[in-house]
C-alpha cells in the first residue's frame, strides 16, 4: 500500500471505528494470501417506500436481513428481533405467547385487547396485520424481513407512530426445488420445517408449499402441580401461487394458516410495598385451604419469589378449587392476492407499473392471565370462547416517472375494514371480609364481570410521495397521506351484584351446611344469581346448587363451601346488572414527510476513500388511531368495594383517547468503504409527540377491580442515535453490529394512584402526576455483535462458525406508579450470548448446524409481567428463556 493510499484508508478510518480500521488495513495483505481479495458486500435491496430500491440510496432507516443473515443471528421467530434491530424491543404481549408486542424507539402497545391499536404495524406480503394475536410468528420460508424505524404515516399510514415491520415470503419459482429440516435439542424440543417448489405450466405457473411443526416442553414448573409453563407447540402451513399471465402481468396467490396450542408464560411473584394494595397481614381467606398455602398475598407472594425462576405458582391448576387449566390457543388464516402490472410509457409517465393488494386475515385467540402471579385466584383474567376477528383490507400502488425521470412518483389508496369479538371473565378477590364478618363487602370469590366487547372499524387513505432530482447529487422528496377512519365498539358488561350478609343468614347457613361460613355473599338479581352458579360450573371444579329464592351452596373438589343466602326483597330479581353501550368516533389526519438527499460526489468519494455514500435529512409524521377505552370510567361512590351497597346505579362509562400524533426529525449518513467491504448506517433523531399514548391502571367502576386503559400522557420528546455496520474483515470472518441508546421525557401524565381506603376496606383512586416517569420499553442503550467465520475445507466442505453478543441496558417495565417507584420492575444490565457451528456438503445439498442459545443461562432476566403494585402490593414478573441448544439437520434439493 503506497502512502496515497495508506492517507486515503487513514480517512475512511475517522468516519468509522479504531478497531476496525486496524483490521481492514490489513485486509489487502491478508486478501491476497487467502485469495479473498475479491469478497464484497452484496447489495441489499428493499421495498420500505413501496418500491424497489437499493437499501444504501433510500433515505430512510431502516434494518433488512435475508433468509441467511436471519440463520446466522439465530432468528427463527419475529420475537428474536429484539438486541438485534437497533431500539426494537419484541416481545410476548402481556404474559401471552404469542402475543406480539413491538415497540420501535420506546413506541408500540403494551395492550392487546381488539379495541387498542399498536404504534408499530406489521406486515405479511404487504398485507397489514392489525391484531397482535398470532403475529409473533415463527420465520418459516422467508425472503427477507424489514424493520422500519420512525414514523412511517405517508406511505404506510396510520399506526406505525414508532416504525413498520414488513415480512417477504419465498415466492415460487421455475425449478423443482425445496428442503427439508429436521431439529431436536434440550427440554424434549423438536421441530420439523420444510418447503417444495413446483413448476405446474412451465415459465407461466408455479407453486410453493410451505410446513413448519414446533414442539417444546415448557421451561418454567407450577409448584402447585408440577406442570410446565412457557412451552411451544405451533404449527404452520403456507401455500402461494405464481402466475405469469403474460409479459406485463404478475400474479402473486398465498394462503397462510398458523394453529398455536400452548400454556401461559409462568411468572413469579415480587412483593415490593406494605403501603399498597392488600393491607399487610390480610387474610384473604386464612388456613390450609388447598394444603399449600394460606391465601395471605403477602406470604404468598413472597413464598413463590423465593422458589426462583425454574419453579412459580398459580391458580390454573386442577387442584386448587378454581380449578381452571390456563391455555393460550391461537388460530390464524391469512390470505393475500397481488397483482403487478407494467404499464410502460402510459401518458406522461413512463416506466410505469400498477399493483394491486388484496387481502383477508381471520384470527381465533383465547388467553388466560393470572395477572396476581400466586395461586390465589385473586386477579384471574380468562377468556371462555374464542375472539374472533376478521380484517379486510385493499391497497392499489402506482409507481412512475414524469419529466424524463426528473420525478419518481408513487401514489395510491388503501381501504381497511375490520370487525371483531371477544369475551373476557376477570376474577378479583378482595375486601376485608377475612372469616363470616357481617355487616362487611362481600367476598367475591368466583367472578367479578363477564365483559364482551365488539369492535367495527373502518379506515380510507391517500397518498403520494415524489423524489424530485434537483441536480445529479440532490434529492428532494416529499410526501403527504391523507387517512379518515370510523371506530365502533359495543361493550356489554355483566357483574354480579352483592351484598352483605346479616347475622340471620349466616346463622341459616351454619345450620343448613353444619360448618361455618368460609365467606358469604349475597346475590341482589336472578342475573347475578345464575352468573355466580354458571362459574362455580365453568371455571371451578366444583358444581352448585339452589335455585332463586332459596340458599346456593357451592361445593369444590377441596371441600371449600361458599353460600349465597337467599336474597330478600320484592325487588329482588327483577333487574339484571347488565350494561351495553355503544360508542363512535371517527378521525381525520394529514401526515406530510419532507426529505433532503445528497449523494457524495466522485470527488468527495475519493477524498475519503469512499465507494458510495450519501447523507439525508427526513421531517415526518404520523399518528395512531384513536382508542374507546372502557374500563375508565368514573367511579361511582356507591360501588361495594368503596362502602356502597346500592350496586345496579353504577353505570358504565366511555371515554375516548385521543389519537396520537408525531413529528420526527431525522439526520443520517450510508456509507459503503474499502472496496465495498464496510458498510456503515447512522441516524440522529428526535421525535416530538403530542397526545402519546400510554397503558395506565384504574378502577374499573363495575368490578372495583384494576383494569389497563390506554390515556393521552400529553407530550413527550425523544432523542437517540442509531448505528448498524457490516465489514468483512481478514481471515474469512464477516462482522455485524448495531448500536442503539434513547432518552425519552414525558411532559405530562395526569394519572392517578390506586390505594388501599381503611375507611371502607376497599380502593380508592387519588390525583397523581406521573410525568418524572420515563416510557416504559425503552432499553437505555443496546449493542448486538456478531461475528461469523467461514472456512472451506480440502474436502469441497464449508464450516460456518459464529457468535452472537447482545448486551442491553436498564428497561423500566413498570406499570403503574407503584412499580416504577419500586424499582423492581427494571430489566437490569445483562448479556446474552450465543453461538453456532454448521458444516455444508461439497454439493451444498446437506448441513447440520449445532446451536446454542444463552450460553451463561441467564434464567433470571425480567422481561414482562403484570405488575399491579399500587392495587395489590406486588405483580408477577416474567423471565427469559434459559439455555436452551440444538441440532439442525438441512437437506436441500
Amino acid at each position: 500500500m503506497d502512502a496515497a493510499e495508506n492517507k486515503s484508508m487513514n480517512a475512511t478510518c475517522r468516519l468509522t471505528t479504531p478497531l476496525l480500521c486496524a483490521l481492514a488495513l490489513t485486509a489487502p495483505a491478508q486478501a491476497q494470501q487467502t485469495g479473498d481479495d475479491q469478497r464484497a458486500l452484496e447489495e441489499v435491496f428493499v421495498t420500505a417506500r413501496k418500491r424497489v430500491e437499493s437499501m444504501q440510496e433510500a433515505p430512510i432507516t431502516v434494518s433488512a436481513y435475508g433468509a441467511t443473515a436471519l440463520e446466522e443471528a439465530g432468528i427463527a421467530n419475529l420475537k428474536d428481533l429484539s438486541g438485534v434491530v437497533p431500539n426494537l424491543d419484541l416481545q410476548s404481549g402481556n404474559g401471552v405467547n404469542r402475543d406480539a408486542n413491538p415497540f420501535i424507539r420506546g413506541v408500540g402497545q403494551r395492550e392487546t385487547r381488539v379495541t387498542v391499536d399498536s404504534g408499530v404495524g406489521v406486515y405479511i406480503n404487504g398485507i397489514y396485520i392489525a391484531r397482535a394475536s398470532g403475529a409473533l410468528m415463527d420465520l418459516v420460508d422467508i425472503e427477507q424481513v424489514q424493520v422500519l424505524r420512525g414514523p412511517q404515516g405517508t406511505l404506510f399510514g396510520k399506526n406505525t407512530t414508532g416504525g413498520a415491520i414488513a415480512i417477504d415470503t419465498v415466492k415460487p419459482g421455475n425449478e423443482t426445488s425445496g428442503y427439508v429440516q429436521l431439529g431436536g435439542g434440550n427440554l424434549d424440543a423438536y421441530s420439523v420445517r420444510g418447503a417444495v417448489n413446483l413448476p405446474l405450466i412451465e415459465d407461466k405457473l408455479a407453486a410453493r408449499l410451505s410446513l413448519s411443526s414446533i414442539r417444546r416442553d415448557g421451561f418454567s414448573t407450577n409448584a402447585i402441580d408440577g406442570r410446565d409453563f412457557s412451552d411451544e407447540h405451533s404449527d404452520a402451513a403456507m401455500l402461494q401461487l405464481r402466475w405469469n399471465i403474460n409479459e406485463s402481468n404478475l400474479l402473486d396467490v398465498f394462503a397462510s394458516g398458523t394453529r398455536t396450542r400452548v400454556k401461559p408464560r409462568g411468572q413469579n411473584c415480587k412483593y415490593v410495598n406494605d403501603e399498597r394494595g392488600i393491607p399487610e397481614g390480610e387474610a384473604l381467606l386464612e388456613g390450609a385451604v388447598n394444603g399449600f398455602t394460606s391465601f395471605n398475598f403477602k406470604e404468598t407472594c413472597e413464598r413463590s419469589e423465593q422458589l426462583g425462576p425454574e419453579k412459580f405458582t398459580t391458580d390454573f391448576s386442577d387442584e386448587l378449587p378454581q380449578g381452571r387449566d390456563g391455555r393460550v390457543d391461537t388460530d390464524t388464516l391469512t390470505v393475500g392476492i397481488t397483482l403487478e402490472s407494467e404499464l410502460g410509457d402510459s401518458g406522461p409517465f413512463t416506466d410505469s407499473s400498477l399493483k394491486q393488494i388484496f387481502g383477508y386475515r381471520n384470527t381465533r385467540s383465547r388467553s388466560d392471565q393470572d395477572l396476581d402471579g400466586t395461586e390465589i385466584p385473586l386477579a384471574t383474567r380468562y377468556e371462555p370462547e374464542f375472539n374472533n376477528t376478521d380484517q379486510y383490507s385493499y391497497e392499489l400502488q402506482f409507481n412512475g416517472s414524469l419529466f424524463d425521470d426528473f420525478l419518481n412518483l408513487t401514489t395510491g389508496v388503501f381501504l381497511f375494514r375490520e370487525t371483531t369479538t371477544n369475551q373476557i371473565e376477570q376474577s378479583i378477590t378482595l375486601g376485608p371480609l377475612a372469616g363470616n364478618l357481617a355487616g362487611t363487602p362481600a367476598l367475591v370469590l368466583i367472578g367479578s364481570g363477564h365483559t364482551e366487547r365488539e369492535a367495527d372499524n373502518t379506515a380510507f387513505s391517500w397518498f403520494a410521495q415524489g423524489d424530485a432530482a434537483l441536480s445529479e447529487q440532490l434529492t428532494l422528496t416529499l410526501g403527504l397521506r391523507w387517512t379518515h377512519e370510523n371506530r365502533e365498539t359495543a361493550i356489554t358488561e355483566t357483574t354480579p351484584a352483592y351484598r352483605s350478609a346479616d347475622a340471620g343468614e349466616l346463622a341459616a347457613f351454619t345450620a343448613l351446611v353444619g360448618l361455618p361460613a368460609l365467606a358469604v355473599f349475597t346475590p341482589a338479581d336472578a342475573c347475578s344469581f345464575e352468573h355466580i352458579n354458571s362459574h362455580a360450573r365453568e371455571q371451578y371444579s366444583g358444581f352448585s346448587v339452589g335455585t332463586p329464592g332459596s340458599p346456593a351452596i357451592h361445593y369444590f373438589t377441596n371441600g371449600l363451601q361458599v353460600v349465597s343466602p337467599t336474597p330478600t326483597g320484592p325487588d329482588s330479581y327483577t333487574f339484571c346488572n347488565s350494561d351495553r353501550d355503544v360508542a363512535d368516533i371517527s378521525a381525520s389526519d394529514w401526515t406530510p414527510m419532507a426529505s433532503l438527499r445528497y449523494q457524495l460526489s466522485d470527488s468527495l468519494l475519493e477524498r475519503f476513500a469512499l465507494d458510495d455514500a450519501m447523507v439525508f435529512a427526513t421531517y415526518s409524521e404520523g399518528f395512531r388511531s384513536g382508542v374507546i377505552v372502557d374500563g375508565g370510567g368514573s367511579v361511582a361512590d356507591d360501588h361495594p368495594q368503596l362502602g356502597g351497597a346500592d350496586r345496579e346505579e353504577v353505570g358504565f362509562d366511555f371515554e375516548e383517547a385521543r389519537p396520537e400524533q408525531v413529528k420526527n426529525y431525522e439526520l443520517g449518513l450510508k456509507l459503503d468503504a474499502l472496496s465495498r467491504r464496510l458498510r456503515a448506517n447512522m441516524a440522529l433523531f428526535y421525535m416530538e409527540y403530542r397526545d402519546i399514548q400510554l397503558t395506565d391502571v384504574v378502577l374499573n367502576p363495575n368490578t372495583g377491580g384494576p383494569e389497563g386503559v390506554l390515556k393521552n400522557a400529553g407530550g413527550a420528546d425523544f432523542l437517540g442515535v442509531e448505528l448498524e455496520l457490516t465489514a468483512l474483515l481478514p481471515w474469512n470472518l464477516r462482522l455485524m453490529t448495531s448500536f442503539s441508546a434513547t432518552e425519552a421525557d414525558i411532559q405530562e401524565f395526569d394519572s392517578q394512584l390506586i390505594a388501599s381506603d381503611p375507611a371502607t376496606g376497599g380502593f380508592r383512586e387519588i390525583p397523581i402526576d406521573r410525568s418524572d416517569e420515563p416510557p416504559p420499553l425503552i432499553p437505555d442503550y443496546q449493542l448486538f455483535v456478531s461475528l461469523i467465520h467461514s472456512q472451506s475445507l480440502q474436502s469441497g466442505g464449508l464450516i460456518d462458525s459464529g457468535v452472537m453478543i447482545k448486551h442491553l441496558g436498564e428497561t423500566h417495565r413498570h406499570f403503574d406508579r407503584g412499580s416504577f417507584e419500586s424499582e423492581a420492575f427494571i430489566s437490569p444490565v445483562e448479556t446474552f450470548v450465543d453461538a453456532f457451528v454448521k458444516w455444508t456438503n461439497s454439493d451444498d445439498d446437506l448441513a447440520v448446524k449445532f446451536w446454542v442459545q444463552n450460553i451463561t443461562n441467564v434464567d433470571d432476566y425480567f422481561i414482562g409481567g403484570i405488575p399491579l403494585v399500587d392495587f395489590l402490593g406486588g405483580g408477577g414478573q416474567v423471565y427469559a428463556e434459559p439455555r436452551t441448544y440444538g441440532l439442525d439437520l438441512q437437506y436441500f434439493f
